[in-house]
């Protein structure tokens, strides 16, 4: 059996990594994106996700790389001025 997951991002790759502890073989990821690569942003993971890709064995390796978050905000370009809104203080 060929399993495929498309639009992956990081909850299909942590998809694909649960159906191989499972014993599948035959995994296939799809990106649709064009080009990968490094664009100064970063993944936010939720607890729960942490804790799954603990479960998946992947989260020591990640752990290694991962920034402990102070606060956080959303910035978005609202006419011609770029305006940043604090949504939590994560402190």
């Amino acid at each position: 059996m060929c399993l495929s997951n498309t639009w992956s991002g990081i909850g299909g790759l942590a998809c694909a990594l649960a159906l191989a502890k499972k014993g599948f073989t035959h995994i296939e990821v799809f990106e649709t994106a064009s080009n990968l690569g490094f664009v100064g942003a970063g993944i936010q993971l939720a607890p729960n996700m942490a804790r799954i890709l603990d479960r998946l064995g992947a989260w020591k390796d990640i752990e290694r790389e991962a920034v402990d978050l102070k606060s956080t905000s959303i910035r978005r370009r609202e006419y011609l001025t770029s305006l940043e809104e604090p949504i939590a203080d994560l402190k």
